[in-house]
């Protein structure tokens, strides 16, 4: 976890989806990726939890049927990076319900603006 002094920002690193529910905006991504580069949605996903992008990508690639997935990767971390630009962020903290205060909810869900008072523990 990161803090930068003096700004509002608050980076955290989760890889296993024990700190922050996403609120599916992985598949989300990973589904309009694909349908970008592929012109279909994928017949399923690879699981997530725990996994480098790399791997859940290829995999993702391979259930579909994908000929060399391996050489789609790098276009499909290009696609996940143009999109999730333009997503606002769901992330909530994990366990917390929609009755959470401003001071434990970095974003609520679907907004698009940072709440105030989030604290690193």
């Amino acid at each position: 976890m990161s803090v930068v002094a003096g700004s509002d920002l608050l980076v955290l690193w989760d890889v296993d989806g024990t700190l922050l529910n996403a609120g599916g905006v992985g598949v989300e991504l990973y589904g309009l990726v694909f349908r970008g580069l592929f012109g279909r949605a994928p017949d399923a996903f690879a699981p997530m939890a725990g996994r480098t992008d790399r791997a859940i990508i290829r995999e993702t690639l391979e259930l579909a049927g994908v000929a060399s997935p391996r050489e789609w990767v790098d276009p499909f971390i290009a696609g996940l990076t143009a999109h999730a630009r333009r997503m606002p962020c769901p992330a909530v903290p994990a366990g917390c319900t929609s009755r959470c205060s401003p001071a434990t909810s970095a974003r609520s869900p679907r907004s698009s603006s940072p709440r105030s008072g989030w604290t690193a523990r």
